[in-house]
């Protein structure tokens, strides 16, 4: 992927943010920052966020905090309307996003 690519997948997820509804996310600057790392870099984000990302929502839900716990459901939506489709939703998109070439 082309650094126009990632700066373009990086501008979906920032204005994703901005809408009312995800405020709460930006709280959790870890959390975001492990995101854009696997939408634009293919870095695996680990532990409940991949989880989400593979569409296993008992795991997600296992392994959540306290705090991603409670906005469980914004990020299930975030990933859904804000993440390309091509990196979410299975075990094996997740290995694909993650297989690509990236440039830095």
């Amino acid at each position: 992927m082309n650094k126009f690519e990632s700066m373009r997948l990086e501008q979906m997820i920032d204005d994703g943010l901005r809408e009312p509804y995800y405020a709460p996310l930006q709280s959790n600057e870890r959390a975001i920052e492990s995101l854009r790392n696997y939408v634009c870099h293919g870095k695996c984000p680990g532990g409940w966020l991949t989880a989400l990302l593979q569409n296993n929502l008992l795991l997600g839900v296992t392994l959540a905090d306290k705090e991603n716990f409670k906005y469980l459901t914004h990020w299930v939506k975030f990933i859904h309307w804000h993440v390309p489709t091509e990196c979410h939703g299975s075990p094996g998109k997740l290995n694909r996003w993650m297989e690509r070439e990236w440039t830095s």
